[in-house]
């Protein structure tokens, strides 16, 4: 593709302006169409961006468009990557990829039979730190994945009703259970148990605390526990190998460790003019669509920085989580995505 990729995002809420802004920093894009049910909102992104303003996917795939980039809540998400697959429109469809595992996998199907590139919104498989990681782990076997996140529940008021969001593990912890998986391969069976204790607001069903156990198929094992109910926080992951001990923290991005006896210390570098999302990440998220424009390019199905594949593949594990979670923390095998 000799021209710019032309591209329209689907739904216009905090994470779509962060990829619009983005878009600005990517030459080879264009952003031509913005649709959300709220023309208000999907008019104050297009506005400044010489873009159209529609009201839905249908209107969306008139424009002429290369590719999608799906920002809509987990609760509309089904069906929607199927749709523009089956136009032979390439997509990127932001985390979680559904709360339906079988919904997800006629995505999935839909997009391999397609063809096109499609890219999931684990932004974090692009970080420096990430693939640094990934360098280091090379010949080596993992033997422990620990992952936290301490955060503050998002502010969306479907966010607390957990038939719409998928609850804290699926929508907002998923970020570092992906990496579990980059790190540890593929789980065999996970315990979960969580309350909640401290969000108290009217209609809240999520759980604000939760704690994890996860067994690799590779033998290696695995922890996680997530809080969404204080301000600041931590979002980190830490891999024991042999003679390597990784810590990425991802506030900031910093690598830290030690491996075959000296010490670590990566600190990933700002991107020049990309603006800040309001927690870590700016850079991977930057890296994480550049990526996926350039696979576009190139028809590179391979060339993102996370698959909708592995977006899948995290799916599946997150709701094997949630069922033992809902199970008072029995054992749950973890569907795989094949």
């Amino acid at each position: 593709m000799s021209r710019a990729v032309r591209i329209g995002i689907l739904g216009a809420g905090t994470i779509a302006a962060v990829h619009a802004r983005n878009l600005e920093q990517i030459p080879e894009a264009k952003l031509v169409a913005v649709g959300d049910v709220n023309a208000g909102r999907a008019s104050e992104l297009a506005r400044s961006r010489d873009a159209a303003v529609v009201r839905d996917l249908t209107g969306l795939l008139r424009t002429g468009l290369d590719a999608v980039i799906v920002c809509l809540p987990p609760y509309a998400t089904a069906g929607v990557v199927a749709r523009i697959a089956r136009e032979g429109v390439h997509l990127y469809a932001e985390k979680p990829v559904g709360l339906s595992l079988d919904a997800a996998r006629e995505d999935l199907d839909a997009v391999r039979r397609a063809g096109v590139v499609a890219a999931s919104g684990y932004m974090w498989r692009s970080s420096p730190i990430v693939r640094e990681a990934g360098g280091l782990l090379q010949g080596r076997a993992v033997g422990l994945v620990q992952g936290v996140v301490i955060t503050a529940a998002p502010p969306p008021l479907w966010w607390r009703d957990k038939s719409l969001s998928g609850g804290a593990l699926v929508e907002l912890g998923t970020h570092i259970v992906d990496l579990l998986r980059l790190f540890g391969g593929e789980a065999r069976r996970v315990t979960c148990i969580g309350a909640r204790k401290l969000l108290q607001s009217p209609g809240c069903s999520v759980e604000d605390v939760a704690t994890a156990t996860v067994e690799f198929r590779s033998g290696a094992v695995g922890s996680f526990c997530i809080s969404c109910a204080t301000s600041g926080g931590r979002w980190s992951v830490d891999v024991v190998a042999t003679n390597l001990h990784l810590h990425l923290n991802f506030f900031p991005e910093e690598l830290t460790g030690n491996c075959d006896g000296l010490p670590i210390s990566h600190i990933a570098e700002a991107t020049a003019d990309i603006i800040p999302h309001g927690f870590s990440g700016a850079a991977s998220w930057f890296a994480s669509l550049s990526a996926f424009v350039s696979a576009v390019r190139a028809s590179d199905r391979n060339g993102v920085g996370a698959t909708f594949e592995e977006g899948v593949r995290t799916l599946a594990l997150t709701l094997a989580l949630e069922a033992s979670l809902s199970a008072g923390g029995a054992h749950v095998a973890v569907e795989q995505v094949q």
